[in-house]
């Protein structure tokens, strides 16, 4: 197990800062795999392709290193989520392999890492068709956070995964961010505005947008019953 903490304070939207990805499987070549496609700052795998073959890669973006944490069974999988989570390095992409004898499954594995983290990007691997998909996500949670792939897979697919994953995780850690900031300082405003014996409120493009609770005594309506009406009832 292995990876590098990092303070997670402030988010901004496309920003890839969250990079760590939790790979778990019990072969070791496996985890080689994505060590060689995730680590180390490269192309993208078509261009090193295009290399390989003496031809001249077009202009293209360098595929950003990735900071690899690895487990060989899910009991050690949720081990590595819950001290992420800990340490406030939480884990923006998991890789599950569905079948690591002899401990808990991947299916288990990824609702139990669930119940630690759930806004864990997650990718079910597989090299076995003797499941259909919808019986291995059967009553599983928060499936759009959810792909499947099948072994063996290719280094652009794993590539191009990931970064769309861990960007949609650090995006939308962002916008939790930016969301609770705004709580906060409505919650300060709030304050502010009760505090005073005057009936203030607050419109934006004739909705309200805040009262205090002079304002409210004075129609005798909560803020909710407010917001339902026209600025011109008020």
């Amino acid at each position: 197990m292995t990876g590098h903490a990092g303070a997670e304070d402030s988010f901004e939207p496309g920003v890839l800062r969250n990079r760590r990805v939790l790979v778990v499987d019990d072969q070791d070549e496996i985890h080689d795999d994505f060590r060689e496609t995730l680590e180390g700052d490269r192309p993208m795998a078509s261009d090193a392709a295009a290399l390989a073959f003496r031809r001249r890669p077009e202009p293209s973006f360098r595929f950003p290193s990735f900071d690899l944490l690895h487990a060989d069974s899910g009991e050690n999988a949720c081990a590595v989520i819950e001290e992420g989570c800990r340490a406030g390095s939480r884990v923006a992409v998991a890789y599950v392999d569905i079948r690591m004898p002899p401990g808990i499954d991947g299916i288990e594995t990824v609702n139990r890492m669930r119940s630690i983290d759930r806004d864990i990007e997650v990718v079910i691997m597989t090299a076995y068709a003797d499941r259909p998909l919808r019986e291995m996500v059967d009553g599983m949670r928060f499936l759009h956070k959810v792909l499947y792939i099948r072994k063996p897979f290719a280094q652009e697919e794993i590539q191009q995964i990931t970064l769309a994953l861990a960007m949609k995780w650090n995006v939308e850690r962002a916008l939790a961010v930016s969301r609770q900031r705004q709580d906060e300082e409505h919650r300060r405003l709030q304050a502010v505005l009760d505090a005073t014996g005057d009936a203030i409120a607050l419109y934006e493009d004739e909705r309200l947008v805040l009262a205090n609770r002079p304002y409210e005594r004075l129609f005798d309506l909560s803020s909710e019953a407010l917001r339902k009406l026209p600025r011109s009832a008020a």
